[in-house]
């Protein structure tokens, strides 16, 4: 039977298959098939057999992958970190004198601080209680007491070697549970209920907690020092025969 002219007939089917939820992704088979009518196929030259409702099929995969999970580092209780404002690049810096301030984007030791969860090891979760170890060994602390002797309970600063209530911090990604990675946008909960809040336009370089926003004043971003590879050793020379 002889194929309508200009007429292709086109069948889709797709499969669908999920990889764990501990991997958060998801892979899309796409089989395309194509019916390519006798007309388009070549004609059968002398002694072949007579094919006249032959059609090629034609097949093509494609692979997708869906809410993938980017392969970036997990935080865990002992890792250096860095924090940047995800608004101005700064990132949040530990003076000598316990200062804690987001005027620079340097990536050095001052910025460095140890992650700690205040219970247990290992992964550091979304909603977990953390302690933030700066370079000087003393921790971020909220709440100080100034000249005038009053509470301000918005002060960060980590010039005390206390590791109490005023030091532990609620980590968590918005609206996200899970691991915290590295590149992960974060905020971090004092025990006031305010969020930390970093080179907010009306304050330029300060770090302080004063709202329970989780906007994009308090936003930062969790990094992990690059490693540098050590270097590979040049290879010994064979002796040379005598």
């Amino acid at each position: 039977r002889a194929f309508t002219s200009g007429v292709t007939r086109v069948v889709l089917a797709v499969l669908l298959s999920g990889q764990s939820a501990m991997a958060s992704s998801c892979r899309a088979l796409l089989f395309l098939v194509f019916l390519v009518p006798a007309a388009g196929a070549p004609k059968c030259q002398q002694g072949c057999p007579k094919a006249s409702n032959l059609s090629l099929l034609q097949t093509r995969h494609v692979s997708v992958k869906v809410g993938s999970t980017p392969d970036r580092p997990i935080i865990r209780s002992g890792d250096t970190i860095l924090l940047r404002v995800a608004r101005t690049g700064h990132r949040l810096t530990t003076e000598e004198d316990g200062s804690v301030h987001a005027k620079w984007d340097d990536a050095s030791t001052w910025q460095h601080f140890v992650v700690e969860k205040a219970a247990g090891s290992g992964d550091v979760q979304s909603g977990d209680v953390v302690l933030l170890n700066a370079w000087t060994g003393r921790c971020i602390t909220v709440g100080d007491y100034p000249q005038s002797g009053d509470l301000d309970r918005t002060a960060v600063h980590a010039k005390w070697s206390h590791r109490g209530e005023w030091e532990k911090l609620t980590i968590r990604k918005k609206g996200e549970t899970g691991p915290i990675r590295a590149g992960d946008e974060i905020f971090l909960q004092a025990w006031t209920e305010a969020q930390i809040d970093a080179d907010a336009p009306d304050s330029a370089g300060v770090v302080q907690a004063r709202w329970d926003h989780q906007g994009e004043w308090q936003k930062l971003v969790i990094e992990v020092e690059a490693q540098t590879p050590a270097p590979t050793p040049a290879p010994t020379p064979a002796p040379t025969p005598a």
